[in-house]
């Protein structure tokens, strides 16, 4: 059961972000948002992969620093 939080805000690293996909993911309601940061660019594609029932909605790279932003769909 989701605690339907209308936001999500994860930064923490690349590994944890894909093995808490589930967590993160049922932690909001169904159009909620979900931010994820702390992984490197290079690791974005791979995180996604965990997060294909979502809609990204923006991208922001710094300094080979990801964050992505999601919505629930």
């Amino acid at each position: 059961m989701g605690l339907n939080a209308d936001l999500v805000f994860a930064n923490i690293l690349a590994p944890v972000l894909i093995a808490e996909s589930t967590t993160i993911k049922n932690s909001i309601h169904e159009s909620g948002l979900i931010v994820l940061s702390g992984m490197r660019e290079e690791q974005v594609e791979s995180v996604l992969l965990s997060y294909k029932d979502c809609v990204e909605l923006a991208r922001e790279i710094s300094d080979g620093w990801a964050a992505v932003i999601l919505r629930k769909s």
